[in-house]
């Protein structure tokens, strides 16, 4: 399983390493040139490695590309509009959270989506009624009319990393919990993702992906 686990690493590696070099002039990429067949060549052994995955592990995986692509998709949407709310609230943080916080004063502006939290209960309504509005706007469906769009997908996405744990599982052996066992777990937790999407890769089709995105296309 270690072997497998290092041959998705250096996989990943290598193709990082092949998209830099394949990115500058025509000119570096010839001066580059033996380098570059080096790499695909590498590339194409690593993954032509005596490995087949499971029908489970390749579903979970095409739903964490499928979310991971939801939600780039839908991140900066509701960040703009959040951010052009907050602009245009022009509020301050509610008092009682000025209380002892450093940097903080009553005549500081929240502008910052993350901090919205620090809004005054009523602020706070507001600010949830005119996301709801820009997110009707956007054409963003969500099943609550007060859940973000945003979390909700990023909720997905991590549901489709769990899934995806337990269909390596049987593969690695490793659990979720296994993960946690030190204060480097969340550290763990999504190396382990990284590289079981990378051992996974090469085995999906993009095109099924692109079909959940976009269906009427």
């Amino acid at each position: 399983m270690k072997k497998i686990y290092n041959d998705a690493y250096f996989l990943g590696k290598k193709k990082e390493t092949l998209r830099e070099l394949e990115g500058k002039s025509e000119e570096a990429r010839w001066a580059d040139r033996h380098v570059i067949a080096g790499l695909k060549y590498d590339i194409k052994q690593l993954q032509a490695k005596d490995f087949t995955p499971s029908d489970d592990m390749l579903r979970s995986a095409e739903t964490v590309f499928f979310c991971m692509a939801t939600v780039d998709t839908i991140k900066p949407i509701v960040k703009e509009y959040q951010k052009k709310i907050l602009k245009e609230m022009q509020a301050g943080p509610k008092a009682e959270w000025c209380e002892g916080r450093r940097g903080l004063s009553p005549n500081d502006l929240i502008l910052d989506p993350e901090r919205s939290y620090l809004l005054s209960d009523n602020d706070f309504q507001y600010y949830l009624k005119r996301c709801n509005e820009e997110r009707i706007k956007a054409n963003l469906h969500v099943n609550n009319p007060e859940f973000c769009p945003l979390l909700v997908v990023e909720n997905n996405l991590r549901k489709a990393h769990h899934i995806l744990l337990d269909a390596m599982q049987p593969l690695t052996g490793v659990e979720f919990d296994d993960l946690f066992k030190n204060e480097k777990g969340l550290e763990n937790y999504e190396k382990y993702i990284d590289l079981s999407l990378k051992l996974l890769a090469p085995f999906i089709d993009s095109k099924k992906i692109l079909k959940r995105l976009y269906p009427k296309q």
